[in-house]
């Protein structure tokens, strides 16, 4: 005899995530959370008001060991002076990640800001 799989059949099937995140999709780009996506969507509508000059998903930046620290955004303000801000988009902030943008910071002197939930619209 055989069963019919329904959806949570499906979804029990798939690898769970470590903080039971989702991944989503826009213009062709995966995001790791839907916060990750709503604060993409959140510097276009910058970037079109005129606010963003331009932003890169996932900037890389090489640490000690051969480990590779990717930030979510690397975003240019439009200020009186061009500004740079690295942004990193948190659901969880855990000590490795902590310990990531410390090097990241000491090796680049670039300070990476976490994003949290109540920071996005």
């Amino acid at each position: 005899m055989t069963t019919r799989m329904t959806l949570a059949d499906f979804k029990s099937l798939r690898p769970s995530n470590k903080y039971h995140n989702e991944y989503q999709y826009v213009d062709g780009w995966r995001f790791d959370s839907k916060l990750e996506r709503d604060r993409y969507l959140e510097l276009q509508r910058l970037r079109l008001a005129g606010a963003v000059a331009w932003f890169i998903c996932q900037p890389p930046f090489r640490l000690p060991g051969k480990i590779t620290y990717r930030a979510d955004f690397l975003v240019v303000w439009r200020d009186f002076l061009p500004r740079v801000t690295v942004e990193d988009c948190k659901g969880v902030v855990t000590q490795v990640s902590l310990n990531k943008i410390k090097q990241v910071r000491e090796l680049y002197g670039v300070e990476v800001k976490i994003i949290t939930r109540r920071n996005v619209r």
